[in-house]
């Protein structure tokens, strides 16, 4: 038996590129099996022995491990001649097509479908938890506050990578950082047009900090550092860096 790492085996391909490709999906964990573990480890046959109770046991095969019957689709096939993704395809829209591509780079360095190289196969984006949040929190920044996932890791090193405001480290709240814009400039949109981003704040200072003091009559307004937050935000300096920069060269 070849162990590639924990959760990856490869017992019945021996060559080239497929048995890489092979590698990096995640197999059964059941005893002396080759199958996709798609079930909490597990493939269908070694699943339902644990649903009955019952210890795990080698499953004799009628057929040997295929791969999916879709063109350059390199996943195992669980069930009939295609594999999961594909099947979940065909049960939803009749129709099959090529799985979702990777347009955000590297997956997740916690996805348990990577074994080796650390990026999905032929740029597949995985559909673990971890990488799927990744993806859709990144389209989130580029959709909403019109920044790219550089320019918004760029503003979080010029803060030092902390609250814009408390300097605290920890985001808090769901564990997100908040992305701070000025609502008197795109009041009505859900959207900010980019150029008013100020900061990327914790929890507390984006719900209860600036929105609640913004939200005070002008007079009442006098405490300092959100005074000077609110009137020389990081993004703006930080803009100003970026444009002396590109000045220089």
């Amino acid at each position: 038996m070849n162990r590639h790492s924990p959760g990856t085996r490869s017992t019945w391909h021996t060559g080239g590129k497929k048995q890489m490709e092979m590698s990096q999906q995640k197999i059964c964990r059941g005893p002396l099996c080759d199958r996709p573990g798609t079930r909490r480890g597990l493939c269908a046959a070694h699943y339902l022995q644990l649903r009955r109770g019952i210890e795990l046991k080698p499953v004799i095969r009628k057929t040997v491990a295929q791969y999916c019957t879709f063109p350059e689709c390199t996943l195992l096939v669980e069930s009939g001649t295609v594999c999961k993704p594909h099947s979940l395809q065909m049960h939803r829209d009749r129709t099959l097509k090529p799985l979702r591509k990777n347009s955000v780079g590297s997956v997740s360095d916690a996805c348990e479908v990577i074994a080796i190289t650390g990026h999905a196969p032929q740029g597949l984006l995985c559909k673990c938890t971890a990488c799927d949040r990744e993806y859709r929190k990144r389209l989130h920044i580029k959709a909403r506050y019109r920044l790219s996932w550089e320019e918004y890791t760029s503003l979080f090193s010029f803060q030092a990578d902390c609250c814009a405001i408390c300097k605290s480290l920890d985001p808090r709240g769901k564990d997100v950082w908040h992305v701070d814009h000025d609502h008197e400039c795109c009041p009505e949109s859900s959207q900010s047009c980019g150029g008013c981003v100020r900061g990327i704040l914790c929890s507390p200072c984006n719900s209860y900090g600036v929105a609640w003091y913004e939200s005070l009559p002008v007079e009442m307004r006098t405490f300092d550092l959100l005074n000077n937050y609110i009137k020389n935000p990081p993004a703006r300096r930080w803009r100003m860096l970026i444009m002396d920069s590109q000045t220089d060269r």
